[in-house]
């Protein structure tokens, strides 16, 4: 807003709420410009520091990731169950989840079917 346009507004109040009034409304204004001011900077400075910490947790699970690229190991690239971060959670951590297949595990052989066993041709005599 220009000068003129803040003159005006100024004459406008002075008009509607008298020469009595203005000083109160001014101060009234200016502590909840105040109010404001100190909660938006509240809030701006809890935001940064959820930024920076989230900025710090990704920078940790990079480097574990690269740890774990570098350091060969046949097994998962996931780290220990003593190691993982609480907060994140993790897949298949849960004591009731099924057990993950090991490369090592062969696969179970296929179970026969019922009708294959009790098949007349099953136990029947060469002739």
């Amino acid at each position: 807003m220009s000068f003129s346009h803040l003159l005006i507004v100024f004459l406008i109040a002075l008009v509607a709420f008298g020469p009595q009034k203005l000083p109160e409304l001014a101060r009234a204004l200016g502590k909840a410009m105040a109010e404001f001011r100190k909660a938006s900077n509240e809030l701006r400075s809890a935001m940064e520091e959820e930024m920076r910490e989230l900025e710090h947790h990704t920078k940790e699970l990079e480097r574990r990731s690269q740890q774990a690229l570098f350091s060969g190991s046949a097994g998962s690239a996931a780290p220990p169950e003593h190691e993982r971060d609480p907060a994140l959670g993790s897949i298949g951590s849960h004591p009731m989840a099924a057990p993950e297949a090991s490369p090592e595990t062969p696969p179970a052989p296929p179970e026969s079917s019922s009708t294959e066993t009790n098949s007349p041709d099953a136990h029947a005599k060469p002739v």
